[in-house]
């Protein structure tokens, strides 16, 4: 168990993590796939490893991921918005 455990921290550690992906865009699609919990994570583990460039993509999903977006925005009207949706 305890090799076991020594892979996956191996594994998960940033600086080999990162090498999975091929160019920082399959980097930033991976980090759509969690939501803002897990993205904070990923960014205070980044973080110790000083991997500066990956927070930025961290941060910039999340930031889109917790972005208030106006219905009219994106081209709804009052009456497409479910009941007490109204914005």
């Amino acid at each position: 168990m305890e090799l076991l455990e020594k892979k996956y921290y191996e594994i998960t550690k940033p600086t080999n993590f990162i090498k999975l992906f091929n160019d920082f865009n399959e980097f930033e699609e991976w980090c759509r796939i969690g939501d803002e919990t897990d993205i904070e994570c990923a960014i205070n583990h980044f973080e110790k490893y000083e991997l500066y460039e990956y927070c930025a993509i961290l941060k910039k999903v999340k930031d889109e991921k917790t972005k208030n977006i106006n219905p009219r925005t994106i081209g709804l009207n009052q009456r497409d918005l479910p009941q007490g949706h109204q914005g």
